[in-house]
């Protein structure tokens, strides 16, 4: 309170004095009851002050390198001082600075031990000695400094008041050495951690003006679920809300650091853990509405095979926070039209990159399969697809369906093409990448028996410039032999004669002049390339599931047009009445 007198003198002998204090501590550490005045510095470290704040965050400092794991119980209280001084500018850089430094002490208290104790949600507990802050080797009963108070009997009215005072100072001089000789056999008391709290802080910080703020709160989830991989998993309820709102954030930084907890947190091998308290599995998300048999219970945890860039096969744990994650993540981009457009894109592609790109787009495909908002389903299709043919970072998923090796890629095309239909071009894109020309060549050739409406022909002119694109540099060599392709040629033929003749029409129509078309035509007897199909893949019954989406779509656009208009024409007779 004095270092925030108006007078200059005063402040500088106070700080001067406060100093001497400070290093005299590092001489006498064993003495220093530093859990009795942890609270007392942490509010000082909030001041408004700038020195009062500059010594608060020294003297904290100093409690944490001196006095260890005792510190543990006032973590939360801590943060709360240190992580809005994290984002000062350079005209409080030293406080910055000396607040890093609490900031990663305080990170090195919990260590994995503190997650072996999962009995309770509230925290794990550390035997350790409060004034060394050192772990306790197991002793005999030793006094407390609590215990070591002055008792002075009653005496008798014959009792000299010199006697008296002898007593006490006998008592006094015999308990101060002993307090310098027990310092360190003190009884030990039980130090806890409260996640909640810490918890609670760190969500209360997450919504914080400042950016590093916002992105250190994220790095101590991140800490915590390395550290206490079960105890924060039990949060994840919690937490997950939170997270999803993160991502409406108007910084990228921000917005892939929280992509990367909500990954970590999914990917959480404690998930597999069935014994999860009642009050965080009443906090779990809603999913939307699935059709029967649509997908499997979000509840269970599911067990991938990946490939690394380097061939090397791993396994991932995926439990059901992750399916739960994506339907509210859906959800909230089909209320938010706008955050679909300006981050929908660098979502997907960064969760592609923290977890695995085909867990992220088969799970996705599973839960639109299942969407009652057809419209929705279709922009959803729309953009994943564009995603998947533009990204770097869905270029194994794309070089997996391009090659189709092995029955699992028959399956991830199986599982997006069930889902893929809700756009028509989409479902063709998908056919070319994968190869498969003949039924992408009978696709196109029951447009006529579907509505084409004027976003098909612009997604098609989009396709026409994707031909021409790297990632089909395999399909424009194939048109090299047209006789082993002939309907790779029939479906970009089909494709021209839908498009009106604008640009992209003039681009495609100058790639098909350069085919060997004549030679096609008269070589019908040579052997055409085909892919080995899988007996469970029949190309039949994906048609007639494709026209039978497209059939909802028709429905349910006239159906919305009509309402429209009764409207319109509603609202013009009210008008011409009154």
């Amino acid at each position: 309170l004095i270092l925030g007198d108006y007078s200059t003198q005063i402040k500088k002998m106070t700080e001067d004095t406060l100093g001497e204090l400070l290093r005299e501590m590092h001489q006498y550490t064993h003495a220093v009851r530093y859990n009795a005045m942890a609270n007392m510095i942490s509010a000082h470290c909030q001041s408004e002050d700038k020195i009062i704040q500059l010594i608060a965050l020294r003297w904290m400092n100093t409690f944490l390198e001196q006095s260890g794991r005792s510190m543990m119980p006032f973590t939360a209280n801590i943060l709360v001082a240190v992580l809005p001084c994290l984002a000062f500018e350079s005209d409080k850089d030293d406080i910055r600075k000396i607040a890093h430094q609490v900031n990663e002490k305080l990170k090195l208290l919990i260590v994995d031990t503190d997650d072996e104790d999962c009995t309770t949600d509230l925290s794990d507990e550390v035997r350790v000695n409060l004034v060394s802050g050192s772990p306790v080797r197991k002793s005999t009963q030793t006094p407390s400094t609590q215990e070591s108070s002055i008792s002075i009997e009653k005496t008798s009215d014959k009792t000299s008041i010199m006697e008296k005072e002898e007593k006490v100072t006998k008592t006094l001089s015999s308990e101060k050495s002993e307090e310098d000789s027990l310092i360190f056999e003190r009884e030990p008391v039980t130090v806890k951690l409260s996640l909640l709290n810490v918890v609670a802080v760190l969500v209360g910080h997450m919504k914080f003006t400042a950016q590093e703020t916002r992105l250190e709160t994220l790095r101590w989830l991140l800490w915590l679920n390395k550290k206490l991989p079960k105890r924060i998993y039990r949060q994840a309820g919690r937490l997950f809300p939170h997270l999803q709102e993160m991502l409406t954030d108007i910084s990228d930084r921000v917005v892939n650091l929280a992509l990367q907890v909500i990954a970590t947190l999914s990917m959480s091998e404690a998930g597999q853990d069935s014994d999860i308290p009642s009050t965080t599995k009443n906090e779990s998300l809603t999913p939307v509405k699935q059709n029967k048999g649509s997908s499997p219970d979000p509840s269970h945890t599911r067990r991938l095979q990946v490939t690394d860039l380097n061939g090397d096969k791993r396994y991932i744990t995926l439990n059901k926070y992750f399916r739960l994650f994506l339907v509210e993540l859906l959800k909230m981009l089909n209320c938010d039209r706008i955050l679909l457009e300006n981050k929908g894109r660098l979502i997907i592609r960064h969760l592609c990159v923290y977890v695995d790109a085909r867990a992220v787009y088969c799970t996705l495909a599973e839960i639109l399969s299942g969407e009652d908002e057809l419209a929705f389903s279709g922009l959803m299709v729309r953009e994943l697809n564009a995603i998947l043919f533009s990204s770097a970072e869905l270029f194994d998923l794309r070089m997996q369906l391009q090659n189709m090796e092995g029955h699992d890629s028959w399956v991830l095309f199986k599982t997006l093409y069930d889902c893929w239909c809700h756009n028509p071009v989409a479902i063709v894109c998908l056919c070319l990448l994968s190869q498969n020309y003949q039924h992408a060549a009978t696709i196109v050739s029951r447009f006529g028996e579907i509505e084409i409406t004027s976003e098909v022909l612009q997604e098609t002119d989009k396709l026409v410039q994707l031909i021409e694109s790297p990632v089909f540099t395999g399909l424009r060599l194939h048109l090299l032999t047209p006789h082993q392709y002939p309907y790779l040629v029939q479906t970009l033929y089909g494709l021209l004669m839908l498009l009106p003749q604008t640009t992209a029409f003039k681009c495609l129509q100058h790639r098909l002049s350069s085919v060997p078309i004549i030679n096609a035509i008269s070589t019908e007897t040579k052997k055409k390339s085909t892919r080995h199909v899988p007996r469970d893949i029949d190309f039949d019954k994906l048609l007639h599931h494709f026209l039978a989406i497209q059939q909802k779509h028709f429905a349910t656009r006239h159906c919305r047009v009509q309402k429209q208009l009764t409207k319109i024409l509603f609202e013009a007779t009210s008008t011409t009445s009154v």
